[in-house]
């Protein structure tokens, strides 16, 4: 992933300037992300899940072995059930989402390679899909921007200069 240097994304900001900080505190969580070009930690987990769950499935790791239930052909996590299997049942469903090509990679690497290349390819079809682990973001967005609003009005009602550098407008009615 190619990403402009720091200075293209904020030329005015120093890097270690109060200034910065100033600007990217007094930004929206999705905005922050956006500008930072990152992904919501529950995404990043379920990634983490899944580069774990690989090394485990292919053997690269000496632990794990008894954690999944696979399919006869391999490729499959099966739900168990156990409620002390946490990982697997995390796992399982955003697993088996991903297609045989990316599960057969030959290092943890060209893993994390070819499911970023699966994720940008998918989104960028444009196809109708749920339920993959980029979806997580999308959730959670959705329930912090639904849940939040009235309090996040409030709040920059209740400090001006905080909406200044967000640029909300905050003007009460004097009358």
């Amino acid at each position: 992933m190619c990403r402009p240097p720091f200075s293209e994304l904020y030329p005015s900001a120093s890097f270690f300037g109060h200034y910065f900080t100033t600007i990217i505190i007094c930004m929206p969580y999705k905005t922050r992300l956006e500008k930072l070009q990152l992904t919501t930690l529950l995404e990043r987990r379920m990634r983490g899940d899944l580069i774990e769950t690989y090394k485990i499935i292919t053997g690269q790791v000496h632990y794990g072995h008894d954690l999944f239930r696979l399919s006869r052909s391999g490729s499959k996590i099966l739900k168990d059930g156990r409620g002390d299997v946490i990982l697997s049942n995390r796992v399982a469903n955003y697993w088996n989402k991903v297609p045989g090509s990316v599960k057969e990679a030959n290092s943890v690497d060209t893993f994390k390679t070819r499911l970023e290349c699966y994720k940008k390819d998918t989104i960028a079809s444009g196809a109708s899909s749920t339920g993959h682990f980029w979806d997580l973001s999308e959730t959670l967005m959705y329930k912090i921007n639904d849940r939040e609003h009235e309090s996040y009005a409030q709040f920059m009602s209740s400090n001006p200069m905080i909406a200044k550098y967000r640029g909300v407008n905050v003007q009460t009615d004097s009358s």
